[in-house]
């Protein structure tokens, strides 16, 4: 119903969330709050510190989430998506 997936760089104790997604016909149950809390936990468990993603500046219920999460806003990156879109950088300190 719900996956999510990330880089790490042990080195630098950090790691970015590549994708978290849920079956549209399973959004709204509060599957990707519960995953992305499950994600951070693991990471920090294991001495990751800092966590980044990357969003499009479209997507209002992703990024509802992440500020509904604690997650901060840490820049744009203009036009990075192939259809001209900006991508929103967000960052969140784990430990």
């Amino acid at each position: 119903a719900a996956f999510a997936r990330w880089s790490r760089v042990d080195a630098a104790k950090e790691a970015e969330l590549l994708r978290i997604a849920v079956d549209p016909a399973r959004r709204g149950a509060g599957l990707a709050r519960a995953l992305l809390r499950v994600c951070e936990a693991e990471l920090a468990a294991t001495g990751i510190r800092d966590l980044h993603l990357e969003v499009r500046l479209s997507n209002a219920a992703a990024r509802a989430l992440y500020a509904g999460s604690g997650w901060r806003e840490s820049g744009l990156r203009k036009g990075y998506y192939r259809d001209g879109e900006d991508a929103v950088l967000y960052a969140k300190r784990l430990g």
